[in-house]
């Protein structure tokens, strides 16, 4: 089997703060996916956007390949794979064309050109509808509803197969297109990589200590979270990512002192090793698709807080294995990170709940529905693209 992946950022050796688009928990699933495909055997090809300091060509276990491809630019990088992709794929026999839907709008324009070049069946994973999920926030993300949305309602109906990891997004999705073709695959992470006895990133601050992990971008909600430990003055902050909001969060921070920790984007290693050391982690968007950061949190056997929004409260039963708070509300997100501080009893909880809700995420889980999605769409001969018409707006 030859499979032909598409994601807006593939995970890298090299995080950059800044100009270039963070990798955030698309990136860390399609990563994730790749390397338990190549442990199965399958060959990949992944077509991903280029970023200084990472190698163009790259390969990941036995067989699969990333080819990094377009130019060393921080914006308007929509179109970064059309020129390479016949060249990557340039006399290959390509099974599944398997594209990774967030916030890129080429993403799909380019996974169905690879579909129709190659006669092969097109399966798109939404880990964020711009048409249905993404809120228009920000001029940013208005952008993205609205040009990508458009995208969406063009080409996803071509798909043989439409993946969610939440039962939300397929409810969204699902009045739009025929029942058989929607799936919910819940997201799936590797608890191996959360072992005891990792070393303090950051052993010179104290506890108590609150730790969020996310792209510094409005949707994510780090500016109610700085907010909020302003009621917590006893508590450290450590605000793990980078993004174009990190110069406004840094002036936030500077009216609690020294205790906002914003070390930027740090390898996957480092972010589990935070989480180990941890009392809290937070997670205050103000809306998010899926949340990885809550599910690697409660394997790392950290009470977490969460906002109320998107797919959020499929994952976290309030009071039980994390507490939910409304999101953009500091005072209510500062009521509960205190709880979870100052209750032993209910941290306990909290933990012991939470680490089973992430033991049903495994990335064996994830990688057995993913394969036998594929092999339905196989079964079926159906190649290229599906004759479907367009949704409507």
């Amino acid at each position: 089997m030859h499979v032909v992946r598409l994601t807006s950022v593939f995970e890298c050796a090299t995080p950059q703060q800044g100009r270039f688009d963070a990798v955030g928990g698309m990136q860390v699933h399609t990563a994730s996916l790749t390397r338990a495909f190549d442990s199965l055997g399958a060959r990949q090809t992944v077509i991903t956007a280029y970023r200084p300091e990472e190698p163009r060509r790259e390969r990941i276990g036995e067989l699969a390949v990333v080819y990094r491809v377009g130019a060393p630019i921080g914006a308007m990088r929509q179109g970064w794979a059309s020129p390479a992709l016949g060249r990557a794929l340039a006399a290959s026999t390509v099974d599944i064309v398997h594209a990774h839907l967030g916030e890129d709008i080429a993403v799909l324009p380019v996974a169905a050109v690879a579909a129709v070049r190659h006669r092969a069946p097109l399966v798109v994973t939404v880990h964020a509808s711009p048409w249905l999920t993404v809120e228009p926030v920000d001029l940013r993300a208005g952008a993205i509803h609205t040009l990508g949305g458009a995208v969406e309602r063009w080409i996803l109906p071509s798909a043989s197969r439409v993946l969610t990891l939440t039962e939300r997004t397929a409810g969204l999705l699902r009045p739009h297109l025929p029942p058989d073709v929607v799936d919910v695959i819940p997201l799936g992470i590797d608890v191996s990589g959360f072992a005891a006895g990792a070393a303090d990133p950051l052993p010179e601050i104290g506890h108590p200590r609150v730790v969020c992990a996310a792209r510094l971008v409005r949707a994510k909600g780090v500016d109610v979270l700085i907010r909020a430990m302003a009621k917590l003055p006893t508590a450290e902050l450590v605000v793990l990512g980078d993004g174009p909001e990190r110069a406004a969060l840094l002036v936030l921070a500077t009216e609690l002192g020294d205790r906002v920790h914003m070390p930027g984007t740090v390898p996957k290693h480092e972010v589990l090793a935070h989480l180990a050391h941890a009392d809290v982690a937070v997670l205050p968007s103000r809306y998010e698709e899926a949340g990885r950061w809550i599910i690697e949190a409660m394997a790392a056997g950290t009470a977490v807080v969460a906002s109320r929004v998107g797919g959020i409260p499929a994952i976290i039963r309030d009071g039980v294995n994390g507490l939910l708070v409304p999101p953009g509300d500091p005072l209510a997100l500062a009521s509960a990170i205190g709880h979870a501080i100052s209750e032993p009893a209910l941290a306990r909880t909290l933990v012991a709940n939470g680490r089973v809700t992430a033991s049903t995420h495994s990335l064996d889980r994830l990688t057995d529905r993913v394969m036998l999605a594929y092999d339905a769409v196989l079964r079926s001969g159906r190649g290229g693209l599906v004759d479907r018409p367009q949704l409507s707006a």
